[in-house]
């Protein structure tokens, strides 16, 4: 959009240019009125443009807006389940450690049995 701003800019500036220097030449009121229409409707093309350009640029800074929140509730989401899950991991070394122990204890009685 900025792109064809500036390109919709300049041609209406160089134009206006020409248009200037004919009707300088020609001293005409009707190619007068008409070129005033013309750079009326080219102003008017580029409010559009530039209102569209804004209108993008607004659309994507939500986006952005709404991926940071993601983000952020992605992250805090991975913090408590590392939170919990450390413990968990903890208490399950335990209850292995306990199991081997147990086998251990229940090969032995079975020995002496």
């Amino acid at each position: 959009l900025q792109e064809q701003l500036a390109g919709v800019r300049v041609q209406c500036e160089s134009r206006i240019s020409a248009l200037e220097s004919d009707l300088t030449q020609r001293g005409g009121t009707v190619d007068a009125a008409l070129t005033s229409e013309r750079l009326i409707r080219k102003e008017q093309e580029i409010l559009r443009l530039e209102e569209a350009l804004r209108s993008e640029k607004k659309a994507r800074l939500d986006a952005v807006g709404d991926l940071e929140t993601k983000l952020s509730k992605a992250q805090h989401e991975r913090r408590v389940t590392e939170e919990l899950v450390g413990p968990l991991k903890t208490q399950n070394n335990e209850l292995s450690e306990a199991l081997r122990v147990a086998k251990t204890t229940r090969v032995s009685l079975e020995e002496r049995l």
